[in-house]
């Protein structure tokens, strides 16, 4: 089961058991999700990984809860000097905007030059629009 916090979604999905859960007792599988939690997968990092726990354990199956943490939008500057929003991942521009950031009071040029996440396309649009006012 994966939780997303940021957007109070769960989804329920199979996965082959790693090699390493095979012929172990429940103790030894908590204690291998406890070191995964330490150093998770870079996959699991990108979508916003939070937290794994062990739901339930039979010979049959495993059950394994992961919490994640996603940030919808990122708003940060580019090289032209304009406000630009990618998706969470910093990876895809999703709308360039025509708002200088040298025309925005001070303080809203240092939060978005620092960048920004944001969580919601409401949101997102609330700080466009006091952005450009």
């Amino acid at each position: 089961t994966v939780y997303d916090e940021t957007q109070q979604t769960e989804n329920s999905r199979m996965e082959t058991l790693p090699a390493s859960f095979i012929g172990k007792d429940r103790r030894q599988v908590e204690k291998l999700i406890e070191d995964y939690e330490k150093s998770p997968s870079l996959k699991d990092q990108e979508e916003g990984f939070v937290s794994m726990s062990l739901e339930s354990f039979s010979t049959e199956k495993i059950s394994v809860r992961k919490v994640i943490a996603t940030s919808l939008y990122y708003a940060c500057i580019v090289a032209d000097g304009y406000l630009t929003v990618y998706d969470g991942n910093r990876k895809q521009v999703i709308l360039y905007t025509d708002i200088p950031v040298f025309s925005l009071p001070q303080a809203m040029q240092e939060e978005v030059m620092d960048g920004k996440y944001i969580q919601t396309e409401e949101e997102l649009y609330n700080l466009l629009e006091s952005y450009s006012s």
